[in-house]
């Protein structure tokens, strides 16, 4: 199924735009364009990223590709911050500073970039108050360590040390000077300016594990580097890596389909392919045969829930998310809480109890019908449809 966020990145491209507040544009022209063709499934929603990505090996002109990194996520200026950096930190590359090319690069990316920069500049600068409004959020010590470690057992230890570590010794040892070392230093610095900013960032902010994947992109190729420099000596550790991660990727996908670990609940991540699973037939029909008539918008205060709705269901109103204690989203945008004051909505909530935080925000508030996604016979998850009646809007 298509599920969290990629049904959300899916509503991106029913409204394409220069930008978004939590991403650049470039998702959403890619799902819009493989989605055409292929139409709104899970196979055309996915084909375009996995397309592209074996176009990786052609050798195209960096500024285009830079630009277009960016417009995809703005991670992408990690590596560019390296680039730029890269030739005053190796003195054998300090004749690019006087290759006129060497600047076009950054100035056609930059180009490219630009519709973004002024989407925002017309929108409040909302990416940039967006993401600014979570660099303290929720974070800690022990989420420092639950990220890290988690990072770790889920890369596996000799990739997690060769590809995070292992640089940061680099650049701190600036390293000796030998086959390779150019090399080094470019994908150490690509590699540290992220690991820097991670490791700050995740002292003040509860982070997901997938958020610091740029910090890996340089040492992915240091792995390499040293690799086949040390090959005799390193091969085992090559092994033990290899064995890792197919055990890893082998253990979840059996869980997966025939779950043999003794987990219930948010403690067997595989749930999540099955929390939604009620949306495909049961949810879709109610939608279909008892909603739809009603004129009725679908609202929900998750920006994932509504976009699995509009995925899968595609009622005649576009489900939408509200942002009541909520962080804004791209339906904030499309569809401002304050267009639905005095409007009647449909509230799909996890559960069988109506949120307590939104009840004071509706004068009437009535269940509908709770359906559950069931997975091997079992309920991993409940969702409640209720008729809520006169939006008072946020005060």
């Amino acid at each position: 199924m298509v599920i969290d966020d990629e049904a959300y990145y899916a509503m991106y491209a029913r409204h394409l735009s220069p930008g978004y507040i939590d991403h650049g544009p470039t998702v959403a022209f890619v799902i819009w364009l493989f989605t055409l063709i292929f139409g709104e499934t899970g196979f055309g929603i996915r084909f375009g990223s996995v397309f592209l990505l074996t176009l990786m090996g052609w050798i195209l002109p960096g500024g285009v590709l830079l630009g277009v990194a960016m417009l995809s996520k703005i991670s992408a200026a990690f590596p560019a911050i390296a680039l730029a950096a890269y030739p005053l930190f190796n003195p054998n590359k300090r004749g690019l500073l006087k290759n006129p090319r060497y600047y076009i690069s950054f100035v056609t990316a930059l180009m490219i970039f630009s519709p973004f920069i002024i989407w925002n500049a017309n929108n409040n600068w909302a990416f940039f108050v967006y993401q600014g409004s979570h660099v303290t959020e929720g974070g800690g010590f022990n989420s420092f360590i639950e990220l890290w470690a988690g990072l770790a057992i889920l890369i596996g230890p000799v990739l997690f040390y060769f590809a995070a570590v292992k640089p940061a010794i680099f650049c701190i040892i600036k390293g000796k000077k030998k086959s390779g070392s150019d090399a080094m230093q470019f994908f150490s610095l690509m590699t540290a300016i992220p690991l820097l900013y991670f490791l700050f960032h995740s002292f003040f902010s509860r982070m997901e594990i997938n958020w610091p994947a740029p910090v890996f992109f340089g040492g992915l190729f240091i792995c390499a580097i040293i690799f086949d420099e040390r090959w005799d000596a390193l091969k085992k550790f090559f092994t033990v890596q290899i064995l890792y991660s197919l055990s890893l990727v082998g253990i979840i996908t059996i869980q997966t389909f025939f779950p043999f670990l003794p987990l219930s609940g948010n403690s067997d991540i595989t749930n999540r392919y099955f929390y939604y699973s009620s949306f495909k037939n049961e949810v879709k029909s109610y939608i279909k045969d008892e909603l739809n008539g009603k004129g009725v918008r679908i609202a929900s205060n998750n920006f994932q829930i509504p976009s699995m709705l509009n995925v899968y269901a595609n009622p005649n109103r576009e489900a939408v998310c509200l942002s009541i204690d909520y962080h804004e989203t791209l339906y904030s945008f499309l569809y401002p809480d304050s267009s639905f004051i005095g409007e009647d909505l449909i509230i799909l909530w996890e559960g069988n109890q109506f949120p307590k935080s939104l009840k004071s925000y509706f004068s009437k508030i009535s269940h509908l019908k709770t359906f559950e996604s069931k997975r091997r016979g079992s309920v991993v998850e409940q969702y409640t449809f209720w008729e809520c009646l006169d939006y008072k809007g946020k005060n």
